[in-house]
């Protein structure tokens, strides 16, 4: 079984994981994966509905208790916005969409300081070297 052409494949951005960190970069992206696949709803946005079991399995590598602290933060940082959608009470399904107006404003500010290379974590300057001559000679 040849796992690194067969099973599909999550991707991140290290400018999003430079900006929110990399469990809240490939959520992010899956989310924004799955309003690709998906129609407008009557309120002219793409939602996403998935129960922390079902991101569960598109997250194997994560617990539930996980998963639901990444979406909350990424609630909390005003990148997501989560609502439930239905008027029945009994149906407490959340759906999430990108808040794309918060995402442009902070996104573009990490695109060009990206130009220098640094990334910020933890207010920390973190170069990122995309020279791999020094690794190919070791």
């Amino acid at each position: 079984m040849n796992v690194l052409i067969d099973e599909y494949p999550l991707v991140v951005l290290p400018t999003l994981a430079c900006q929110y960190g990399l469990n809240e970069a490939i959520v992010i992206q899956q989310i924004h994966y799955w309003t690709q696949k998906n129609k407008p709803m009557s309120d002219g946005f793409v939602w996403v509905y998935n129960s922390i079991p079902e991101w569960k399995r598109q997250f194997p590598f994560w617990s539930e208790r996980t998963i639901f602290s990444i979406l909350k933060n990424l609630k909390n940082l005003g990148l997501v916005i989560a609502e439930r959608k239905s008027d029945n009470p009994y149906d407490q399904t959340l759906y999430y969409r990108l808040d794309h107006e918060k995402f442009g404003i902070s996104i573009s500010q990490t695109l060009q300081d990206r130009k220098s290379n640094t990334c910020k974590i933890n207010n920390t300057d973190i170069t990122i070297d995309y020279n791999f001559e020094d690794f190919w000679k070791a």
